[in-house]
């Protein structure tokens, strides 16, 4: 079948068809996917000329409250999430009975498909792309959400502005809401025996119920993703569903070494910690591992030819460390928005105040001259001191002579008694009238 019937038959699936206008703004250009509960449309906004990605729940879905509740708390989840690193939900609606969702249009490939071309990938590439991960999940981990079902598919990499990788976390349509556990009106969306998400991704309490999760269980998940980027295998894996679930809940968990040499011990350590039986010995959280993640990241990029200069190069656990420590130590990070700035000499302030203070002294020595004499004032102006701005010898102006200050004292006298004379009234010449 080709990729055209493909689309068109996912297109009449969904009920919708390309050149449809959903409420009454979003047209319809083409399909970007499906999945088990919806699919997912490119579609333009009609009066901003924008792409969005259009997630439309299937028909037969839609008819079931249990499935319409579950897209429902997709779309709070997202909306609520604010960071970089999740995708943006910008509005919700209905269409033809079936919930909507929209979201920001991403162009790029999720990791499962971009593993599929590249293999095991470079260690840098492995381990930044799931601490950038660990961001997102670590904001919706303070705000009590669990993803449960975090795998290469729901972690989608795009490129920013200036060409650097960013990964970010999709679908939380099955995640666990911090109230969940405590509103019976949820009681249906993920009873106590079933077992909701990705088998090769869950860890042994979701396996066994998954209500039965915290943070610690997305560390899992993360663990297994890491595991596989490295590696480009599983640590469990069978044909068989039932086959998966005993070795997970049973075997310990391989060395990542095992299947590649060159991974620093520290970072073989990480992993491990990742996949641990007990929940208790994993990391706390998304952003517990992610501190964990820091000295195995790459420097601070600031363009894709940075990122790239050193592609597929990997360092001994001796030497990574301390060169990251290195780089990293011109370099100030904002947590927020994790672009890397330049820090700024620690001898700047200095400079800035000295240059304040000379400011205001000319100012206020210009202020405290208003209203003197114009040749009072030039006389100070010459004798004042120079200010070095270089390695040069201070000179004082010769344009014009310097006068005493007796000569000075005498001209002034000369110059009142001139002006006291003329102000003198002249006598009256009575002899000229008639």
């Amino acid at each position: 079948m080709s990729n055209q019937t493909r689309k068109l038959e996912l297109v009449v699936t969904s009920g919708f068809r390309s050149g449809d206008l959903i409420a009454g703004k979003y047209k319809i250009e083409g399909v970007l996917g499906e999945g088990g509960m919806g699919t997912v449309f490119a579609v333009r906004h009609t009066q901003l000329r924008e792409m969005f990605a259009l997630k439309v729940l299937l028909p037969e879905l839609a008819k079931k409250p249990e499935a319409a509740a579950r897209f429902l708390r997709e779309a709070r989840a997202s909306a609520r999430l604010k960071g970089e690193h999740i995708v943006r939900v910008t509005d919700f609606g209905t269409a033809e009975g079936c919930p909507y969702m929209v979201m920001e249009h991403l162009d790029g490939q999720d990791l499962g498909a971009y593993q599929q071309v590249k293999g095991a990938l470079p260690i840098r590439d492995a381990v930044e792309f799931v601490a950038q991960a660990c961001e997102g999940l670590a904001e919706a981990h303070s705000l009590g959400f669990v993803h449960r079902d975090l795998k290469p598919s729901n972690l989608y990499l795009i490129r920013r502005s200036n060409g650097l990788p960013c990964i970010k976390v999709l679908d939380f349509g099955i995640s666990k809401t911090p109230t969940q556990n405590e509103t019976k009106g949820n009681k249906n969306l993920t009873t106590t025996n079933s077992v909701m998400g990705s088998p090769m991704y869950m860890p042994p309490e979701q396996l066994r119920s998954s209500k039965d999760v915290d943070p610690r269980s997305d560390v899992w998940a993360l663990g297994v993703v890491l595991f596989e980027l490295l590696t480009d295998k599983l640590p469990f894996h069978s044909e068989l569903f039932t086959e998966i679930m005993i070795r997970i809940l049973s075997d310990p968990a391989p060395p990542v070494s095992e299947f590649r040499t060159d991974i620093p011990p520290e970072l073989v350590a990480i992993v491990a910690k990742c996949l641990e039986k007990d929940p208790r010995k994993r990391y706390s959280g998304a952003a517990e591992l992610m501190d964990a993640l820091e000295p195995f990241r790459p420097r601070p990029a600031r363009s894709s030819a940075d990122w790239s200069a050193s592609a597929g190069n990997t360092l001994p656990a001796s030497v990574a460390p301390k060169l990251i420590e290195e780089d990293e130590s011109e370099l100030s990070m904002d947590a927020s928005t994790s672009v890397y700035r330049k820090k700024r000499p620690a001898w700047w302030p200095l400079l800035a105040g000295g240059v304040f203070l000379a400011g205001f002294g000319g100012l206020s020595a210009a202020l405290s001259m208003r209203g003197r004499r114009p040749d009072v004032l030039h006389n100070i102006v010459l004798r004042a001191p120079v200010i070095l701005t270089s390695n040069e010898p201070a000179t004082i102006p010769t344009s014009e002579p310097v006068v005493e200050p007796t000569t000075k004292k005498a001209e002034i006298a000369k110059t009142t008694r001139s002006a006291a004379t003329a102000a003198q009234p002249r006598p009256k010449d009575f002899g000229s009238r008639k």
